[in-house]
C-alpha cells in the first residue's frame, strides 16, 4: 500500500506527491537512463542484417546498403544499451563503417562523411578501424574524418563516483579520468562507473562548450538500490541501520532529480515483532536530517491518527531551530481578500438576484395581461380565443414567477455564503508557507 498520499493530506499545502511513474520521468531528465534489456529477438536480426550486407558489400552494393540500413535504423533506439553490451557494440559499429563503405564504393562520400561522423560522436574517437579488418582506403577515409572532428572546439568533462577506485566506461569505452579532466567531441554522451562488482546506471549528460569543464557526478550506492519495474522506480536499502547514511549521502543527487529543498523518507519497518510508520525529513542544501519520527501500527494498516502523530513530530506547528534545523518552516494566514471562492459566490449571488429581478417583472407583465378586464372569460360574454389567450398568459406569469423565486433564493443563499467564506477565510483555506523558498516532495518510500 502506498501511505504517500494519506501523510500529503495530513501535511497539507506543505507537501508536493510524486508518483513512481513521475519520479522516473524526473531521474531521466536529471540524465539517469533506465536502457532496456536487448530483446534477444532484435539482436539476433540486427546481427543477421549486417551479416547479409557485409557478404553482398563488394557483389552488389545497393542490396548491401539496404541491409546495413536497415540493421542501423533496427539499433539505433538501442543506443543507450547497446554501447555498453560489447557484442552488440562491435555489430553495430561494423554495421557504421560498412555503411560508409558502401557510400564510398557508390561515388557518395557526401553521404558516407554523415554516416562515418555519426559513429564518431556514437561510438568516440577512439573506436579501432584499422587495415586488419577494412580496407585501407576506408581506414584512410576514416581518420580525415576523425581529423575534421577533432581540429574543432573540443569539450571537456570530469567524471567522479562516490565510491574509491572507480572505472569508467565513457560511450562503451572505457576511460580512466584520473584527476585531470577528459577531452570529449561535443554534444550528448553516456557514461557508467564500475566499482569493484558494483556498477552504476548508465548516465547520459551533454558536453558543452564551457571553459569549466561538465562535471558528471555518479552516486553508485543510489544507482544500486534504484528498483525499476515497468513505468515506477523505488528504493530499496538492505540494511535498516544504513537508511540514515543512505539519506544523507544521496540527499543532494536526489535534489537534482526531483527540483526540492526538502526531502520526506517513509516506509514501514518490522522492529521486534512489532510494525513501526518511519519517517526522515532530510534538507538536501545541507544534506541533514531535520527531524525523524516513528510510531507504532498494526500489522499493515496505517490510521489517520498515526499519519496525524507522525507529521506533528516531524512538522510542529510552530517548528523551533534546533543544531540541525536551520530552517523554520512557519505558516501565515491568508487574509479574506485573498479568498476568490468568496469572490465566485458573491458574484453568482448577484448574477441570481438580478436573473430574478427579471423574472419577476415579467411575471408582473403577464399577470396584468391575465387579469386586465379587456380580455373576457368564457362565461358566455367572451369569445373562446380571448379566453384561451388569457390562460396562456395566466401560465406564462406562474412560470415566470417560480423562476424569480428560484433565482431570488439561488442567489440570496451564494451571496450569504461568499460572506461566510470571506469571515472564515483562515479556516477554510489552505495556510501559506514562509517565504524561504522550501518544498518537500514526498515520494521517496521503502
Amino acid at each position: 500500500m502506498d501511505y504517500g498520499l494519506l501523510l500529503a493530506s495530513t501535511l497539507s499545502s506543505r507537501v508536493q506527491v510524486v508518483a513512481h511513474s513521475q519520479l522516473k520521468h524526473l531521474f531521466q531528465q536529471a540524465g539517469w537512463v533506465f536502457a532496456q534489456e536487448i530483446p534477444a529477438l532484435r539482436a539476433q536480426s540486427i546481427k543477421k542484417h549486417a551479416k547479409e550486407g557485409e557478404e553482398l558489400v563488394y557483389m552488389d552494393p545497393s542490396a548491401a546498403m539496404a541491409f546495413l540500413s536497415r540493421a542501423k535504423i533496427e539499433g539505433a533506439n538501442l543506443s543507450e544499451a547497446f554501447l555498453f553490451d560489447e557484442d552488440l557494440k562491435g555489430t553495430m559499429q561494423k554495421v557504421y563503417l560498412l555503411l560508409a563503405w558502401v557510400y564510398i564504393l557508390s561515388g557518395q562520400d557526401s553521404e558516407a562523411e554523415a554516416v562515418m561522423k555519426e559513429a564518431l560522436l556514437l561510438f568516440g574517437t577512439d573506436m579501432p578501424v584499422t587495415e586488419r579488418e577494412y580496407h585501407p582506403r576506408l581506414v584512410e577515409f576514416f581518420r580525415n574524418v576523425r581529423d575534421k572532428l577533432l581540429e574543432g572546439e573540443r569539450c571537456k568533462v570530469h567524471l567522479t563516483a562516490d565510491s574509491e577506485d572507480c572505472s569508467f566506461q565513457l560511450d562503451g569505452n572505457p576511460v580512466t579520468p584520473g584527476t585531470g579532466d577528459l577531452q570529449v567531441l561535443c554534444g550528448t554522451h553516456y557514461v557508467r562507473a564500475l566499482c569493484g562488482e558494483k556498477k552504476s546506471m548508465i548516465h547520459k549528460f551533454s558536453a558543452g562548450h564551457s571553459e569549466e569543464p561538465t562535471n558528471v557526478v555518479i552516486n553508485v550506492a543510489l544507482d544500486s538500490a534504484l528498483v525499476v519495474h515497468d513505468n515506477t522506480v523505488s528504493i530499496g536499502v538492505e540494511n535498516i541501520q544504513e537508511i540514515e547514511d543512505f539519506l544523507t549521502m544521496t540527499a543532494r543527487l536526489l535534489a537534482q532529480a526531483t527540483k526540492t529543498d526538502q526531502l520526506l523518507f517513509y516506509g514501514v519497518f518490522s522492529v521486534d515483532r512489532k510494525k513501526e510508520l518511519r519517517a526522515w525529513l532530510v534538507d538536501t542544501k545541507s544534506s541533514t536530517i531535520i527531524a525523524k519520527a516513528s510510531v507504532e501500527v498494526p500489522e499493515d494498516v496505517i490510521s489517520v491518527s498515526a499519519a496525524n502523530s507522525l507529521c506533528e513530530m516531524l512538522i510542529p506547528p510552530k517548528m523551533k531551530e534546533t543544531e540541525v534545523a536551520a530552517r523554520t518552516v512557519s505558516q501565515k494566514k491568508t487574509p479574506w481578500f485573498k479568498n476568490y471562492y468568496g469572490y465566485i459566490a458573491t458574484a453568482v449571488g448577484i448574477g441570481g438576484i438580478i436573473a430574478g429581478a427579471f423574472f419577476w417583472q415579467s411575471y408582473q407583465h403577464y399577470k396584468s395581461i391575465a387579469e386586465d378586464p379587456h380580455y373576457k372569460t368564457n362565461d358566455g360574454l367572451g369569445s373562446w380565443e380571448e379566453y384561451e389567450y388569457k390562460l396562456r398568459e395566466r401560465d406564462k406569469a406562474y412560470s415566470r414567477r417560480t423562476l424569480a423565486y428560484i433565482c431570488f433564493g439561488v442567489g440570496s443563499a451564494s451571496v450569504a455564503s461568499g460572506f461566510l467564506l470571506f469571515l472564515f477565510t483562515d479556516k477554510l483555506m489552505p495556510a501559506q508557507i514562509a517565504s524561504d523558498g522550501s518544498t518537500i516532495t514526498l515520494s521517496l518510500d521503502f
